[in-house]
């Protein structure tokens, strides 16, 4: 069941946190995120990121491993491939993305 509160307001460009995408020819919101993560190694870590784009899951129902993504503005602007879908239940998925 989706989340039940309107969440278009974390995707206003305006005053919200989003950035104009395209997917499948339709302009979208989405908000960017390149989170940073460490794997544990024997000796050292291994430090790397992952973008991905948090959307409104209405936005992006047909998306499939493999698609593209472009983000149209902000600091991370570039075509991207999807690489993970993962809906969070809240109306939201997350788009985890590789840079093409």
């Amino acid at each position: 069941m989706a989340f039940a509160e309107d969440i278009s307001l974390f995707f206003d460009k305006t005053d919200g946190f989003a950035v104009s995408a395209t997917f499948k020819a339709a302009a979208i919101d989405v908000i960017f995120d390149n989170e940073y993560y460490a794997v544990p190694g024997e000796e050292v870590d291994v430090e790397s990121s992952q973008p991905a784009a948090h959307c409104k899951s209405s936005d992006v129902a047909s998306a499939v491993i493999g698609d593209a993504l472009t983000i149209n503005d902000g600091d991370h602007a570039g075509d991207y491939t999807i690489i993970n879908v993962r809906p969070d239940g809240t109306g939201v998925t997350i788009l985890a993305l590789e840079e093409q």
